[in-house]
């Protein structure tokens, strides 16, 4: 779990249980949220959120807006296992 100010607002980030993450995966996913931290601020409450990048992997997270925003990991999935299809 990582306290943060983003903009004023005093934000926790925190993995789902389920999710296994060493020290290190950990300070790079938690990097990797903060540097989007203020578009994450203006989003709607109990909202979904994929962050992709160059790395190969995509971050799910949940957002709950409330006195202290609330960022959970929900999941990381690596590009291998997702499939994109044509609407």
């Amino acid at each position: 779990m990582l306290r943060h100010i983003i903009n004023g607002f005093e934000v926790i980030i925190r993995s789902a249980h389920r999710l296994s993450l060493n020290h290190l995966e950990k300070e790079e996913v938690y990097r990797k949220v903060l540097s989007v931290g203020s578009e994450l601020l203006d989003r709607k409450n109990d909202a979904q959120f994929i962050l992709s990048d160059q790395s190969g992997s995509s971050i799910i997270l949940d957002i709950k807006h409330g006195e202290i925003v609330v960022i959970t990991i929900e999941s990381i999935i690596d590009d291998q296992n997702c499939i994109l299809i044509d609407g």
